[in-house]
């Protein structure tokens, strides 16, 4: 028969299940590493497909020449090719005469100023992690915005 202090003894020294306890403590830890890993590549790739939707569509009014479509047609084009909502998708126009931009756009003011008409594509879009963990206050939805300028004339 084995005493208290032998028993004691003997568990003490005995090293099976070890391994499992440690993975028990790291298994955790290592699960929120790698769902966090995974929500940093979504944002990522989210943020890199605004930016490119954005130079899309700067691509896009730049390709028609001195006569690009106007702002609603772009958004609306962009939207279409894209899937993304047209909600999203903002077109700004600006004409600029020797450098100083312009209220107006149709004309600069004195027929000898050098002229030159820009386009902004700006992309909104949201994002919300699939991993709040033990950070749930900082893991909120949160909204990036890509835009992309082009001379268009």
């Amino acid at each position: 028969m084995m005493t208290m202090r032998n028993l004691m003894r003997h568990l003490w020294h005995d090293q099976r299940g070890v391994s499992a306890v440690e993975a028990a403590i790291f298994m955790p830890i290592l699960l929120s590493l790698a769902v966090g890993a995974i929500d940093l590549t979504q944002l990522s790739v989210m943020r890199l497909n605004l930016q490119q939707v954005a130079n899309a569509g700067a691509a896009m009014a730049v390709a028609g020449g001195n006569t690009p479509p106007d702002n609603t047609t772009l958004a609306a084009r962009l939207a279409a090719d894209t899937g993304m909502a047209a909600s999203a998708i903002t077109v700004t126009r600006w004409t600029e005469c020797n450098e100083a931009a312009q209220a107006n756009i149709a004309a600069c003011p004195n027929a000898s100023d050098v002229r030159a008409d820009y386009l902004t594509v700006t992309v909104t879009g949201s994002y919300t992690p699939i991993f709040s963990g033990p950070f749930g206050k900082l893991a909120q939805t949160t909204t990036y915005v890509a835009s992309s300028t082009a001379r268009i004339r």
